[in-house]
């Protein structure tokens, strides 16, 4: 045979493989008479015989050559309840070369071999994995607001015969429609629920547990310190320009601060006594540790305040010798009798909350960020840090539209102890910094300086496992600014709908035919009644108050069912009053309708897709969940 045959391509279904047993069809294309060898290796070592169709301790591999353009094969994986992977090398033979190499890199910058191709040696190498343990859809009900009685936790094990539909299968599998039933019932005989509506695709949400980097980022020209947050007075002077970072306050600190809020300062002031043509020791009317504190900014002239000087405090009584004497860091002039103001260091240099209670012996002091001095009762003001960017662990599910996932009380979230630093309604989005020009004219418009985008990896490398994209760190922007208090906690980042459930959980669904409905009551009367509006019966569980509506033997087809006004008990026998006079025998089954204690969501469900890689990996179980508080109400 001539030299100068080529593989120009080889076909071959590279996904993740089922447990189960599965025939795979290959082909390999290129010139008629390129000759070519294929071998296909588990990672117990074993070799696949194509002859045998079994993999085999020894080497075994196939040798032909195209006939014409192209050579069709198969191969037959075996069921596996293990993970396995399998290295499947096809080498040009006698004269064969394989199209020109282009190559293909994950996320991570390593070579993605499946999705390169050609090569440029005699070796083309592909890789498939499959998967022994099998993925798991869970529906489930949860109340995100905990208004219903029902749902006296944030956890699903609150209802009474709840049943989760739970549905297993393989990692990238695609799975007919099966229906699901998910009933549950209320926790208490005095209560009942009442349908609001049925249920849609956006009634249901997923999320992934999120944890918080340790620091917030800034963004450009964020505020990040919007607004006074607390006030309180210093009991005690700290001189300044020492060691001493700790403050006691009056009160308890944390009724005040939490740490990283910004800190600020009321000026003081004292009056010059005696005039000063050009020095920097200036005796005051009044003890000078009573107005100042070392590191304080001078002002009270024009020199000071206009022409862009800055005198600082360098001590207080400087000679040992007059307690109403300080000294500053330059010489200046200084009529007698004016106005001297003093401000803090931490007013022209951020200074922030360190720790609250630092010694754990006084629940009255804070450590600062720097050294600052204050004089004794000076108030000083806090401000909350609040950051709309955040590192986290894993933006790899995570889009734009994704929101926290919480109550709305805004105190904590779904499985998570977050407190109520926590900003309801907050949304992934980019950042955007604008300036308004014209504004209130027909030539207004609006000038974006910075736009930050919502997800970023900052480059950081991800983390692929067998080809799927598992981790990758990044930082994530709210549309709400939050407080430092949520560094280094977890939280759980999702949304409702098909989109975001699809984004956020690697599943591509048909969720069709959803409904909601209520399992009937039926009681009997425990007497006759004649012509009375009350009625007494077996039992008045689930019967809700100007909604449940009464039918039976001897209730008047031909008008509108009778609506129950009360009922004489909240369960067990007892009366129901009607709005109507009725006349009933003893022992007649009267069926309720409106409310009921029992609830079921049915529909079915669809998996398109399936993913291959879990997020976490040991979390392999997909929680789907219906908002109930949107269908039903509790009384």
């Amino acid at each position: 045979m001539a030299n100068g045959y080529t593989i120009t391509s080889f076909d071959l279904d590279l996904s993740n493989l089922p447990t189960a047993r599965t025939v795979r069809n290959f082909v390999v294309n290129g010139n008629q008479y390129a000759q070519f060898s294929l071998e296909v290796k588990n990672s117990a070592g074993q070799h696949y015989n194509f002859n045998t169709r079994v993999f085999q301790a020894g080497v075994s591999r196939l040798k032909t050559f195209l006939s014409d353009a192209s050579y069709r094969g198969s191969i037959v994986f075996p069921a596996n309840a293990s993970d396995d992977q399998y290295d499947i090398f096809l080498f040009a033979d006698l004269g064969t070369k394989h199209a020109d190499y282009v190559e293909a890199r994950f996320q991570d910058n390593s070579i993605d071999i499946n999705s390169s191709q050609g090569s440029n040696s005699l070796l083309l190498q592909k890789v498939i994995h499959q998967y022994g343990a099998n993925l798991s859809l869970a529906l489930n009900v949860i109340s995100l607001t905990n208004a219903l009685g029902v749902f006296s936790s944030t956890t699903t094990g609150t209802f009474r015969d709840y049943t989760a539909f739970t549905l297993t299968h393989p990692r990238n599998a695609v799975i007919p429609t099966a229906a699901f039933s998910i009933p549950f019932s209320v926790n208490s005989l005095a209560e009942s629920y009442r349908i609001i509506k049925q249920p849609t695709i956006n009634d249901i949400y997923t999320a992934n547990s999120i944890t918080i980097g340790s620091a917030p980022e800034v963004l450009p020209q964020e505020n990040q310190y919007p607004s006074v947050t607390g006030t309180d007075v210093v009991n005690g002077r700290i001189t300044g320009g020492g060691s001493d970072i700790k403050v006691v306050m009056d009160t308890d600190v944390a009724d005040t601060m939490v740490v990283g809020d910004k800190i600020t300062a009321a000026t003081t002031s004292g009056t010059v006594n005696g005039a000063i043509e050009d020095g920097d020791k200036i005796v005051l009317d009044q003890t000078a540790a009573v107005v100042a504190a070392i590191g304080d900014q001078v002002n009270g002239n024009d020199v000071l305040d206009n022409q862009g000087f800055t005198i600082l405090v360098t001590a207080i009584n400087p000679d040992g010798d007059n307690a109403n004497e300080i000294q500053v860091s330059s010489a200046l002039a200084f009529a007698d009798g004016i106005t001297l103001t003093f401000t803090p260091k931490c007013n022209r240099s951020l200074t922030t909350v360190a720790v609250l209670n630092p010694d754990d012996d006084n629940t009255k002091e804070f450590s600062m960020s720097q050294n600052i001095g204050f004089v004794d009762n000076a108030v000083l003001s806090f401000t909350n840090q609040k950051n709309k960017r955040w590192p986290v662990d894993n933006i790899a599910r995570l889009s734009a539209g994704q929101s926290i996932i919480m109550d709305s009380t805004a105190t904590s979230l779904i499985d998570t102890a977050v407190g109520a630093y926590v900003v309801a309604d907050s949304v992934i989005s980019d950042y955007e910094d604008t300036t308004t020009i014209n504004e209130g004219t027909e030539l207004e418009q609006t000038l974006v300086n910075y736009k930050v985008p919502a997800l970023d990896t900052k480059n950081q490398t991800p983390t692929i496992t067998k080809g799927e994209l598992e981790v990758q760190l990044g930082s994530v922007i709210f549309s709400n600014s939050h407080l430092n208090s949520l560094a280094s906690d977890t939280i759980n980042i999702g949304g409702f709908g098909k989109q975001i459930i699809e984004t956020a959980s690697g599943y591509s669904l048909n969720i069709t035919d959803l409904a909601i409905a209520l399992t009937t009551i039926t009681v009997t009367t425990t007497s006759a009644v004649h012509d009375s509006a009350v009625i007494p019966v077996s039992s008045v569980n689930g019967v809700i108050d100007s909604i449940t509506t009464v039918s039976g033997l001897g209730i008047n087809p031909g008008l509108a069912d009778p609506v129950v006004v009360s009922r004489s008990v909240t369960s067990g026998a007892g009366n129901i009053t009607l709005d109507s006079i009725q006349n009933l025998e003893k022992g007649v089954t009267l069926t309720l309708a409106g409310s009921g204690q029992t609830a079921t969501i049915t529909g079915n469900v669809q998996i398109i897709s399936a993913p291959a890689v879990a997020v976490p990996t040991s979390v392999t179980t997909r929680d789907l969940i219906f908002n109930v508080d949107k269908l039903i109400s509790i009384s």
